[in-house]
């Protein structure tokens, strides 16, 4: 059963991986676990201002699953691994900024970016690449706001070359 579970959700991510036809998510509100591989394997992902990301999984020593092996690599420098290693949590704008999400949107706009989305007469994904950005240029919350891990990207980066018993105790000093 346990294993049915997993192929068929590894299954899906493929598929949403692979998806010939645009696929958008809209990352608002709490994602985690199977929110997170139902979204950050489309090609199109919207945060919001209320959008929040983690693998928590990854805070107790679990591997991340829905994918995580895939994705958390791909994101700037060795911000995926430090996620991985950390289960630190993004919000907001953050989700955007550190990769995950593709666009930012604020969430009192997602009624009509769906609208406008659904009235495309047939939607390609440069027409939805152009709708999307059209929001997100308009989305004006914490635009000015640095990421949240800015000022630790570069000791990020360079301590996580390093072997493991170093890095944890470097999650442990940014944590805390």
């Amino acid at each position: 059963m346990v294993q049915d579970f997993f192929r068929e959700e590894y299954m899906l991510n493929n598929a949403i991986d692979s998806c010939l036809k645009p696929y958008i998510a809209l990352i608002h509100g709490i994602t985690m676990g199977g929110g997170v591989g139902l979204s950050v394997h489309g090609q199109f992902r919207v945060a919001t201002e209320k959008s929040l990301f983690a693998m928590p999984e990854t805070a107790i020593g679990l591997f991340p699953d829905v994918g995580g092996g895939y994705f958390l690599p791909r994101l700037q420098g060795k911000l995926g691994y430090f996620l991985a290693l950390t289960g630190f949590r993004l919000k907001g704008r953050d989700v955007y900024t550190a990769g995950i999400a593709t666009h930012f949107v604020d969430s009192e706009k997602l009624g009509m970016l769906e609208d406008d989305l659904l009235a495309l007469n047939s939607p390609s994904k440069e027409n939805i690449a152009d709708v999307l950005e059209t929001y997100h240029t308009k989305s004006k919350i914490d635009q000015d706001k640095s990421f949240i891990l800015e000022e630790h990207m570069d000791k990020i980066n360079r301590y996580l070359k390093r072997d493991l018993n170093y890095i944890y105790s470097f999650g442990k000093t940014i944590l805390n």
